[in-house]
């Protein structure tokens, strides 16, 4: 009996070590911290780091309607560039159980000036992508693929 408990006892101060350590080594790194993080925005949380990329409304990279996004919201007529409208992964989205609804405002905080900021949540990716943005761009603007990028909620 006297070697069981000594056994439990040691087994006992031995995870407590190693508990201490794996807190200690926590402790010694600094976080990154995000822009928007560092400042104090209270009406903003943090969805986590995503893949982000673009898409255009064309049938090849949309369904038969590509002009009537998921939320049908409907972009015949207007400026793509301005619109800042983008496309979330469905594990994302409100309706398959996720955080956001479409009209949500999402921040991404990307390399590129021009697409950094927030957008607008209009539209759904297929199915067979997870933890993803796709930015709707003009034709005209070709390539698009970052990864691990902040994004945000309002």
């Amino acid at each position: 009996m006297k070697t069981i408990s000594t056994l439990l006892i040691l087994n006992f101060l031995i995870l407590c070590s190693l508990l201490a350590l794996s807190l200690h080594e926590r402790a010694e790194k600094p976080a990154k911290t995000p822009i928007l993080e560092q400042e104090n925005h209270s009406d903003r949380y943090f969805l986590g780091d995503m893949t982000v990329t673009i898409y255009h409304a064309v049938p090849s990279q949309t369904d038969s309607t590509p002009m009537i996004t998921a939320s049908g919201f409907n972009l015949a007529g207007k400026d793509i560039s301005s619109l800042r409208v983008c496309a979330l992964s469905r594990d994302l989205l409100s309706r398959w159980g996720g955080p956001i609804s479409y009209g949500d405002k999402i921040y991404l905080d990307l390399p590129d000036p021009e697409l950094s900021g927030w957008w607008t949540v209009q539209d759904t990716m297929a199915s067979r992508w997870t933890n993803h943005v796709d930015l709707l761009v003009p034709t005209s603007r070709k390539g698009g693929k970052w990864q691990e990028i902040k994004v945000w909620n309002k």
